[in-house]
């Protein structure tokens, strides 16, 4: 059997590409951007420390708090400073609500349409529409707008913040609580195509997602079967290569591993240790674990729990933070130069940012790796892999199927192509 075929990915936030091809048994698939170069990384060199976060915000309007924050977590780290609890917790609670945000669009209007559930269903179509609204007027009233924050540079937040604000925040949260069980009641209600897990390697910070912005640095990451203390070997650990005849860059843990980051690896890496959650979503999590270590479609499964888990733990937190104890610190006079990384958890996975500042507190190198970049290589390996069990099956072995579901596999891994463009290599 010789099929070969190129499929533009549809419902996927930037355009994209999956290339399958087919040689008897031999299965080799590519994904790759489509869109151009845009170099993120040079656009900041020259500019002031402060400058930058404002700036790498715009790689994406999608994933633009986990940029903005992990930004902002490398300058203050370059720069020596230590923000106090409050303004941790509260930029750690910005970064969770885009997070809900992007699960709710990703699960409700990108990926369902592949089950068939959505079509002429009004009621469910409303409920997502309110509970997006509710979390992204939440996101401008904390964040000063829905996309890139204005409301923070490094060293703390620029505006003062008031109780009320903290209240409304929690009382829209808790208008939706109810409608987020149902959504997940539909999207848990789904039936997954079987595939097993060729690469059961998941990568996330540990503790998330209850924390997605850590305080500072050294990270601590998990994976599933090591944990590694992360700062500037984070080049060693992560490791990104252009493979085979890829025109895209893929990232290999140790620079061997092909790994998966994003909602699935969190909850199975946070079933291992983490805490505070209540004994209603820990059995829940808990019932889907071994189905999220051995199939990728779970990734579904895996973020409509992660919405649950993380609108539970911002009730809990808003409920007990003080804005008053909110301060800003500015750098010392007496800086030489330095460089700095941030970690954050972004909807899609792990996220580094990295820069190096000379005296004057200007950018002389930057560096970023996306979630996307990260798992792509995943994606190939299993679409490989669900290819090969469709050609086993005998009534499953012509093309449009192959397309359907091998698209369908790539929208599970919700992968966001602006993001990743700062390192792609331009066909032609």
């Amino acid at each position: 059997m010789s099929i070969k075929l190129t499929s533009e990915v549809v419902r996927v936030a930037g355009e994209s590409e999956i290339l399958v091809s087919i040689e008897g048994e031999k299965v080799r698939v590519e994904y790759d951007s489509l869109a151009s170069l845009r170099s993120f990384e040079s656009l900041v060199i020259g500019r002031k420390y402060w400058e930058v976060p404002y700036v790498v915000s715009r790689v994406c309007g999608v994933c633009s708090h986990a940029h903005f924050w992990a930004s902002n977590l490398a300058m203050e780290s370059a720069l020596g400073i230590k923000v106090d609890e409050a303004t941790s917790i509260l930029r750690d609670v910005c970064n969770k609500l885009q997070i809900l945000q992007n699960h709710i669009i990703h699960l409700g209007f990108l990926v369902l349409p592949d089950y068939e559930y959505s079509v002429g269903n009004d009621k469910y179509v409303n409920t997502l529409l309110k509970v997006n609204r509710v979390v992204n007027e939440a996101l401008r009233l904390l964040g000063g707008r829905l996309t890139n924050p204005n409301v923070y540079v490094p060293g703390g937040f620029t505006e003062d913040l008031k109780q009320s604000v903290i209240k409304k925040v929690m009382n829209l949260l808790g208008s939706v609580g109810n409608d987020l069980r149902e959504l997940a009641n539909i999207i848990l209600g789904i039936e997954l195509p079987e595939l097993a897990d060729p690469s059961p390697e998941y990568v996330s910070l540990r503790n998330s997602p209850s924390v997605t912005v850590p305080v500072e640095g050294p990270y601590v990451i998990d994976s599933s079967k090591s944990t590694y203390i992360v700062y500037e070997n984070y080049r060693e650990i992560f490791v990104e290569r252009y493979l085979d005849l890829s025109m895209s860059k893929k990232c290999l843990m140790n620079g061997e591993k092909v790994f998966h980051t994003g909602a699935r690896a969190r909850l199975i890496n946070y079933l291992r240790g983490g805490s505070g959650l209540s004994s209603e979503l820990r059995y829940l999590i808990t019932g889907y674990e071994q189905l999220f270590k051995k199939n990728p479609f779970s990734n579904i499964y895996a973020k409509i729990i992660e919405s649950l888990l993380i609108h539970e733990n911002l009730l809990q937190t808003l409920s007990s933070l003080d804005t008053g104890k909110l301060s800003r610190v500015r750098p010392g006079n007496n800086f030489s130069g330095g460089f700095g990384v941030g970690i954050v958890e972004a909807p899609r996975g792990l996220l580094i940012h990295y820069y190096e500042l000379n005296p004057e507190m200007r950018v002389i190198k930057a560096d970023i790796i996306t979630p996307t970049v990260m798992f792509s290589k995943h994606i190939e390996v299993s679409s490989e892999a669900l290819i090969k069990g469709l050609l086993a099956s005998k009534e499953e072995q012509n093309e449009s199927l192959i397309k359907r579901f091998v698209e369908a596999l790539v929208r599970a891994y919700d992968p966001c192509i602006p993001c990743a463009v700062h390192i792609i290599k331009m066909k032609g």
